[in-house]
């Protein structure tokens, strides 16, 4: 697909210092959010969290987006192995499972969504997965519980 990316003329307020989100507008009113950490299996860390937060509360005010696509994610949150405390936006992890915006947010899915992957695939108002797409939740045969919002 060809997506053009976004213009600081066309949506000067977008959000900007993005390092692990990339945003594009593939089409008129659609936004295209993209988890981009390949070396780290497109998991999510506290600051990209954080993107997806900012993201999303930019695209809910934007009045030229109608509906977000999210796509590259696979895992929760990488191994902890700085020491930095685990902290969540108040919209929750990734910015979807405590969202009250009123514009749909699409899962797109083409690959394992694991984790708090597949927990954000759960949140978001619709799932489009491939023949290729699995989902689960595999800290749960340890004994943790899916923090990221798969649980009511």
């Amino acid at each position: 697909y060809c997506a053009y990316a976004i213009s600081p003329f066309a949506l000067e307020s977008a959000p900007t210092g993005l390092n692990s989100v990339k945003i594009s507008i593939p089409e008129p009113g659609i936004l295209l959010v993209l988890i981009n950490r390949p070396r780290r299996l497109n998991s999510l860390s506290v600051e990209a969290g954080y993107e997806l937060d900012s993201v999303f509360k930019w695209f809910d005010k934007e009045t030229s987006l109608r509906v977000a696509i999210l796509s590259a994610f696979q895992e929760w949150v990488e191994n902890n192995k700085k020491g930095v405390p685990m902290s969540l936006p108040e919209t929750g992890f990734g910015g979807v499972s405590f969202r009250h915006g009123k514009k749909p947010i699409i899962a797109a899915v083409n690959g394992p969504a694991l984790g708090g992957g597949c927990e954000m695939a759960v949140n978001c108002d619709l799932v489009v997965a491939s023949t290729h797409a699995t989902f689960g939740l595999p800290e749960v045969k340890r004994g943790v519980t899916p923090f990221g919002g798969a649980l009511p």
